[in-house]
């Protein structure tokens, strides 16, 4: 007689197994939060992800990098509108002075305030820096291309992505003030005429600088919605589906809990005809 009982278990442990391991890939998805742990889960997956990992981080400090671009538009700018405030005064005095009802020491004394606002002019475009750079002398700045007066902001997440952004030398002499003086009628008149000059040619640097300060700005805003949508897709390739997970994970539970009656079943099948063959035996 074959006894064939214990042969019935066998499927029903192998699917216990499958089940098992089911459960616990489940448990480990909803756990750590993704569908890919590992490259096992999906290969292609997972390199595709890494790609976008890779774009997302990279276009990240592409915005960074554009950020501080803006932010030393803003502080060049910044500068210029103290020479702006400061030629305006230097017009109002050369305008007093080229009045012919002032006396020769009053355009002496007023002549005094104008080389020195001329000479802040000067220490401006010395001194002014973003990042220990000089921002208005280009001989002492190392990152300004000299064939065109430019510097590279880096705005993207490969290479070469980058934009050229105009650098403005600036001291009296190079927007036309370097010899004015308001010491006489006739001088104060030929200032006059500088400094106008002088007040158009900042306007014009600046207007330089906020038509790239908002183009800065629009690239801002393309990286953040490309940054969005890779890191969108990427997770739509990594994260998990947390109720799909779940409901595998109910039912692998289940289909365990059928599993173990079963097996119990058979169990208690096996002991059943152990009983009854010591009965025939006459055990």
């Amino acid at each position: 007689m074959q006894i064939s009982w214990w042969t019935m278990g066998l499927p029903i442990l192998r699917n216990m197994g499958i089940n098992q391991f089911n459960m616990n890939r489940c448990m480990f998805r909803l756990s750590t939060g993704k569908r890919i742990n590992s490259a096992a889960d999906d290969p292609a997956g997972l390199a595709i992800s890494q790609r976008m990992e890779s774009q997302i981080r990279g276009l990240e400090m592409a915005k960074r990098n554009s950020e501080d671009g803006i932010s030393l538009l803003q502080t060049e700018d910044g500068y210029l509108d103290s020479v702006h405030s400061i030629l305006q005064r230097m017009n109002e005095l050369a305008t007093q002075c080229a009045n012919g009802t002032l006396k020769p020491e009053d355009r002496k004394y007023a002549d005094i305030e104008f080389q020195q606002l001329k000479a802040e002019i000067n220490r401006i475009g010395r001194d002014a820096e973003f990042n220990e750079m000089p921002l208005f002398d280009s001989t002492r700045n190392s990152n300004i291309d000299k064939s065109d007066n430019t510097i590279k902001i880096h705005v993207g997440a490969n290479s070469n992505q980058n934009i050229s952004v105009k650098m403005h030398d600036m001291n009296a002499a190079q927007i036309g003030i370097g010899d004015a003086k308001i010491d006489t009628q006739e001088n104060a008149q030929k200032a006059m005429d500088a400094v106008k000059n002088a007040i158009n040619d900042v306007s014009r640097k600046r207007a330089v600088i906020g038509a790239t300060m908002n183009r800065l700005e629009f690239i801002v805003q393309n990286q953040g919605n490309a940054i969005e949508n890779l890191t969108s897709y990427q997770s739509r390739i990594l994260d998990a589906d947390i109720a799909k997970e779940a409901m595998e994970y109910a039912k692998n539970n289940i289909l365990m809990q059928v599993d173990q009656s079963l097996v119990a079943q058979v169990n208690k099948q096996g002991q059943n005809m152990v009983d009854m063959l010591k009965k025939m035996l006459g055990q």
